[in-house]
């Protein structure tokens, strides 16, 4: 007589078999899946890891590649400054918000060239990237598909740009944006069903502190390590 314990595997000997001579999948029985079996029938797919594509928008800084463009353009005495530490591979986005000019209102930022590079990360769906030494400030990076010149005197027209907003904390401190969550914006204002950003035709990379009607202003300073464009 066949003890339980004989009869189980008997029976789980004998499952394949049966399964193939009735046609019955055998995800269609409880409690099992196709990886219990070594056959080939029943042989689960290898798992592929998914390997990180990357690119980095600044191989190396370069304040040259930068201009500021600062409330100065329009009477205010806001003024920032990148500053590019070649050993250390940081870029330092300083200055001073003044918003008393202005009535409460003020911004500075440091803009790549226009004319310099254009960056086609159609590839990837968002960007990676590390700061230091932040002041707990309210920062931003924004991206433009608008190719603008600048003025004589310093001043430059409008566009829409796509923002995100950080806090530039003083440890060192590691972002993942998708594209999707930049925020398209106009003068500082959110657009409503703006067309998303064009990720294959960006033609200017931005750093900005602004006062946000006075809730920030004096003097600001962070860190840049690297901003590096990445499909995960």
């Amino acid at each position: 007589m066949l003890s339980i314990t004989s009869f189980v595997c008997l029976l789980l000997l004998s499952l394949p078999l049966l399964v193939t001579a009735q046609n019955i999948h055998l995800s269609s029985i409880p409690h099992l899946s196709p990886g219990v079996f070594k056959g080939a029938l029943f042989r689960q797919a290898p798992f592929t890891p998914t390997t990180e594509v990357t690119k980095a928008l600044f191989e190396n800084w370069d304040a040259k590649d930068f201009i500021a463009v600062d409330d100065r353009v329009r009477g205010g005495k806001s003024q920032s400054y990148l500053e590019v530490d070649s050993k250390k591979k940081t870029a330092r986005f300083y200055g001073h918000l003044d918003i008393k000019t202005l009535g409460n209102a003020g911004f500075a930022s440091q803009a790549t060239k226009s004319d310099q590079k254009i960056w086609d990360l159609s590839k990837y769906s968002g960007i990676k990237f590390t700061t230091l030494e932040g002041d707990n400030k309210r920062y931003s990076i924004s991206f433009k598909n608008t190719f603008l010149n600048q003025n004589p005197d310093g001043s430059q027209e409008s566009a829409l740009e796509y923002k995100y907003l950080f806090k530039g904390r003083p440890r060192k401190s590691s972002y993942f944006v998708k594209f999707s969550d930049f925020k398209p914006t106009y003068r500082g204002r959110v657009v409503d069903n703006a067309a998303p950003l064009n990720t294959s035709d960006i033609r200017v990379v931005q750093f900005q502190i602004a006062s946000g009607f006075g809730q920030q202003q004096g003097s600001f300073s962070i860190k840049f390590q690297d901003i590096i464009a990445s499909s995960l």
